[in-house]
């Protein structure tokens, strides 16, 4: 879309901005000048770092409606999901066209690069060529070895990281 193109070009100005008083603030630093790199830091580059935010963030928005004005009509192609595509159906026969996480994990340059470790390799998407990815073989190992949780040591958080995520899972694999 035509508006695109002034947004990411004032994003690659700011950010142009922004990396240059960055090294400024850094080779203050390095030669010594705590005061002056401070200095700089306040008045130019934390300004340049939140228009360069605002900028990203004016973008996502845009991609974000778009995305969302396209919604109703995502997944409801009658020639890859069959003919009741407006009804709520979860045995829905399988369609070998679109994989079967859907968009999960994004699509084209934008793939997350996870996706093979829990999908698998495969392009087809049907039972003849299952996609069980390398995360789905550890947890089947796993469980097959009766893995439980450790009565004795209690999982830890990782509160270093916003995602819900854990630092430690202590195990015991009953049936080895």
């Amino acid at each position: 879309p035509p508006e695109v193109g002034p947004m990411v070009q004032a994003l690659k100005e700011i950010e142009a901005r922004t990396v240059a008083t960055t090294n400024k603030v850094v080779a203050l630093m390095l030669a010594g000048d705590r005061p002056g790199a401070e200095t700089l830091l306040w008045a130019e580059a934390k300004p340049q770092y939140e228009q360069w935010l605002a900028a990203t963030n004016k973008l996502i928005d845009y991609e974000e409606a778009r995305i969302i004005k396209n919604s109703e009509t995502a997944n409801r192609d009658a020639s890859l999901y069959g003919d009741d595509v407006d009804q709520f159906n979860p045995l829905r026969p399988f369609s070998r066209k679109p994989p079967p996480w859907g968009l999960t994990f994004g699509s084209g340059a934008h793939t997350c690069i996870g996706r093979a470790l829990v999908t698998g390799l495969s392009h087809r998407y049907d039972d003849a060529d299952p996609t069980h990815g390398t995360i789905v073989g550890v947890l089947q190992a796993l469980y097959q070895a009766g893995a439980a949780l450790d009565p004795e040591q209690t999982p830890r958080r990782n509160t270093d990281s916003y995602h819900d995520a854990f630092a430690s899972m202590p195990i015991v694999l009953h049936q080895l």
